[in-house]
């Protein structure tokens, strides 16, 4: 799999770098919104097809003599491509949840706020939102470090009938899920005012993003689910659920955002993902015997409780709007930082994790 992970890295430090470089120069050199998004998204283009070059590099160097190859025809491209089709759809489908989701939010949540105010600037508020969004995609990022190597385990385990090392797997994921998601979702609740101000320059929206910070927990419980109903072969249930949720969000958000505007919108994508990981639950008990919470679930949660409320308590003293940028930046580092030594402290201390458990996570991270 190493190809495909370098061509996954070259792909997203092109796109980036793209990004980065577009968006300083436009600024720079004064261009409109509309042109610099514009030229932007060339990065997602240009990313895509460096990876493909390299990709096709490292196919002709593995792939000496292609002519000593079996004829390839036009009735095994349909074959093939139908099979593939088959399979890749579902999964593909599953990994569109949050964008899907947000597409969805880009067209109900201004239309709400338009009915709530009709002289309102959506796309300045859509943008607020927006801040909250981006955000806590940085939980996924976590998410997916478990699930992807957990997918072909799951399923060379569901193929050789080893049920118990797949539920002991698919356990343990569950498990490790709790145990980072929890806290990362507490540090963005909490310290959404600092991040806030640090990242987008002032404190417009942070109660957005403090209720965004908390379904940061169900995003991640969402695509370790997702990824494990893939790994069973079950990726048309996933998307049936994923679907259900899109219809959800669109009624909650036309029917709550009118009346509550963002706050509504942002409470209403707490509960679409968690609509999501419980559909995804009782999908998979079909299967195996999965549990909602984890053993010392309320250990967990209370490490989480505890240790952001101790980096929470300094913003009642402290008048960190006021700070120079750099400045509210370094104190939501150190104290995210502090909070997670507290929190592990905390699970150390139940005897939730053993410190052999912490240094293997190290090792591998």
């Amino acid at each position: 799999m190493k190809p495909t992970a370098v061509s996954q890295v070259l792909e997203q430090m092109v796109r980036i770098s793209v990004i980065l470089l577009t968006a300083i120069f436009a600024v720079r050199l004064g261009w409109n919104p509309d042109a610099t998004a514009g030229l932007i998204m060339t990065g997602s283009i240009l990313g895509v097809v460096v990876s493909y070059l390299y990709l096709r590099r490292q196919f002709r160097r593995t792939v000496r003599d292609t002519r000593q190859a079996p004829p390839y025809t036009h009735r095994d491209l349909k074959g093939w491509s139908r099979r593939i089709l088959k399979v890749s759809l579902p999964i593909a489908f599953g990994t569109l949840t949050i964008p899907l989701l947000q597409f969805v939010d880009s067209l109900t949540v201004p239309a709400g706020l338009l009915a709530r105010d009709p002289n309102a600037d959506t796309d300045e508020l859509f943008g607020i939102y927006g801040r909250g969004m981006s955000l806590i995609q940085i939980s996924t990022v976590f998410a997916t470090a478990v699930i992807y190597p957990l997918i072909p385990s799951v399923a060379e385990k569901k193929s050789s009938g080893d049920t118990g090392e797949l539920q002991e797997d698919i356990n343990a994921s569950d498990r490790w899920n709790h145990l980072i998601s929890w806290p990362i979702a507490m540090i963005f609740a909490v310290l959404a005012l600092p991040l806030n101000i640090a990242l987008f320059t002032d404190d417009t929206g942070t109660a957005v993003i403090s209720i965004l910070g908390i379904s940061s927990v169900f995003i991640s419980f969402t695509v370790i689910t997702t990824g494990i109903l893939q790994g069973l072969d079950r990726g048309k249930t996933a998307a049936l659920v994923i679907l259900a949720a899109v219809t959800f969000k669109i009624i909650a958000n036309l029917w709550f955002v009118p009346d509550f505007g963002l706050i509504g919108a942002a409470t209403i994508n707490v509960f679409t993902f968690f609509f999501i990981y419980a559909g995804n639950v009782i999908m998979l008990n079909r299967f195996f015997r999965i549990r909602l919470l984890p053993a010392k679930f309320l250990w967990i949660l209370g490490s989480a409780l505890i240790s952001g409320i101790c980096i929470g308590m300094p913003l009642f003293f402290f008048e960190v709007g006021a700070w120079p940028r750099l400045s509210v930046f370094l104190y939501a580092a150190s104290s995210a930082s502090l909070g997670i030594i507290l929190y592990i402290a905390s699970l150390l201390l139940g005897k939730v994790i053993k410190p052999k458990e912490l240094l293997s996570l190290l090792k591998r991270s």
